[in-house]
């Protein structure tokens, strides 16, 4: 049960006026600073006390001191937390704003007989309510091999679902845009759609089905589109309150001659909490793409591993 909107304001008025004492009420629930909690239907209000109709022991007065206030939220300390709240807060204001976010970094590097340094940056955001979901992933990846770059590859992809009432069907679309500086085709874009169905989705397990189909247009040496389907498939798993594991497989099999030639995309990553409830996590993930058909001094797959400090806001 809920107060009425006029029960609601009263009551913050009374609690705002009555500051000094110990006091906390919730729905028509009070709990007391015994540990005792009753319920019941609250018939007034004042700056001292409350008058509930309890369903045993009929009217009952409450003093106000004798009532709990809750626990006020923690607010940041630390130069540190309160620098990446105000990053969070200028980023929201900005950048999708109410959404899920979530930036990550990572580094390493040696120095010796050779130096190397390389470098994981993404940028990821996210919103679901009864009638849309949206997922947009951006990742960077850059290694240096004494001074000369070996590896240079940005790719973002965007998910949108329409969902369905009541259905675990959905439907979907995807643009996908690609940049790696090795390969033969330099850039390559890509639109696709079709439908999804939701294999598992609850509190802990989102198992997303997608089947669909599209095209992609790669620019560089090679300048071509291709028609291809999509046969996709997403799975998160929350294994605690601070640890959950992410894992994606796409296959794109070509279209135009049919499955001639494929491509496939898959990955899987693990995320901790550094420490509770501050949004600071230790990411470590892979990531393959393997393409069937590539020239002449290219690899097949492109393997990569990362760990990297994220932060959800």
């Amino acid at each position: 049960m809920s107060f009425s909107m006029d029960r609601l304001l009263v009551a913050g008025l009374a609690l705002g006026a009555a500051a000094a004492f110990t006091a906390s009420v919730t729905a028509e629930q009070v709990e007391l600073t015994s540990g005792d909690t009753l319920t019941g239907e609250i018939v007034s209000e004042t700056d001292e006390s409350l008058v509930m109709d309890h369903p045993v022991l009929g009217r009952v007065t409450i003093a106000k001191d004798q009532i709990k206030q809750p626990e006020a939220p923690l607010e940041p300390t630390t130069m540190a937390e309160q620098s990446a709240q105000m990053f969070a807060d200028f980023v929201d204001s900005w950048f999708f704003p109410g959404w899920d976010k979530s930036v990550a970094a990572g580094f390493s590097g040696t120095e010796g007989n050779s130096e190397t340094f390389n470098i994981y940056a993404s940028v990821a955001t996210g919103f679901e309510d009864e009638e849309d979901r949206w997922k947009f992933d951006a990742n960077y990846f850059r290694n240096s091999t004494d001074g000369e770059v070996t590896q240079n590859q940005f790719r973002a992809v965007l998910f949108k679902d329409w969902l369905l009432p009541e259905s675990d069907l959905f439907y979907w679309a995807q643009g996908t845009a690609q940049f790696d500086q090795f390969t033969d085709y330099e850039t390559r874009l890509g639109g696709f759609a079709g439908v999804g169905y939701a294999l598992i989705d609850d509190d802990v397990n989102q198992l997303l089905l997608r089947a669909g189909a599209g095209g992609q247009y790669e620019f560089g040496d090679v300048n071509e589109f291709t028609p291809e389907a999509l046969l996709g498939v997403d799975w998160k798993w929350i294994i605690s309150e601070t640890q959950t594991v992410t894992l994606f497989n796409y296959l794109y099999p070509a279209l135009d001659p049919a499955f001639s030639e494929f491509r496939n995309l898959s990955g899987a990553m693990y995320e901790v909490e550094l420490a509770a409830g501050d949004g600071l996590k230790l990411r470590l993930g892979v990531e393959n793409e393997f393409v069937s058909d590539v020239d002449e001094g290219f690899d097949e797959s492109d393997f990569k591993y990362f760990g990297a400090l994220a932060f959800d806001f």
